[in-house]
């Protein structure tokens, strides 16, 4: 995906537009060649503003094409989840799954993103990076699961099992800083007990979100400066 050659961590007191624009300018004055702008952040646009944010200053506001007006360069937003479904993707053979699906869990709470082909998988109107979270918070996010080996394993197998209903994956991965081989070995057995044989899903283990999450940001703007074919017949 070429070389990385500009790397930093800038602490900021709120995540808004003028900040965003400020950091944006100062990246692009170092590097005019810039030829596209990727964020990756918690929450999702829909009709082109932000409906869900974790960032109170940007509800409402038309984050993408606000900053597509102003730089006048391609410009995706991602959820961080699903770039880490597709980060993880890319570094290997799921890359070439048509049929994968990726659950994350972090600080205590668990999201679910779906990936096929390569792109999460999104609803009507491009609503997308929140629909997992709100099927898996329910019960993952409790603190009594935290604490219980084998709650937290017949949490998370009910939530494969319900994907794996709609989406009939191949792959589940998992991500989560509680989450080690033993649960892996659990939620499988879990699984097999409630699904056909042909339709319970491998499960994988992510040891490395933040990877994962910059590499699929890394893929997806790169993406948006790939040639758009037309074919037309005349």
């Amino acid at each position: 995906m070429g070389a990385l050659v500009f790397e930093t961590d800038e602490p900021v007191e709120t995540i808004d537009m003028p900040t965003l624009e400020r950091i944006i300018d100062e990246r692009i004055a170092s590097y005019p060649s810039m030829r596209a702008i990727g964020l990756g952040l918690p929450g999702a646009e829909y009709d082109g503003k932000m409906i869900v944010s974790d960032y109170e200053a940007l509800l409402g506001v038309s984050v993408t094409e606000h900053l597509r007006t102003r730089y006048g360069k391609p410009v995706i937003m991602e959820n961080d989840v699903n770039a880490a479904v597709i980060g993880y993707g890319e570094r290997t053979e799921l890359a070439n799954n048509p049929r994968s699906s990726t659950c994350s869990s972090r600080s205590d709470t668990s999201w679910g993103r779906y990936f096929n082909s390569r792109k999460a998988i999104q609803g009507q109107g491009s609503l997308r990076g929140r629909g997992g979270e709100h099927s898996s918070r329910c019960f993952l996010g409790r603190c009594f699961l935290m604490n219980s080996f084998d709650e937290l394993c017949e949490a998370i197998a009910k939530l494969t099992v319900a994907v794996s209903s709609v989406l009939d994956p191949n792959v589940v991965v998992l991500h989560g800083r509680l989450i080690s081989q033993e649960h892996l070995c659990s939620i499988a057995d879990k699984c097999g007990a409630r699904l056909p044989k042909t339709a319970v899903p491998a499960i994988m283990l992510s040891n490395d979100f933040e990877a994962d999450y910059l590499n699929g940001l890394i893929a997806l703007t790169l993406a948006t400066l790939e040639p758009t074919i037309v074919l037309s017949r005349k």
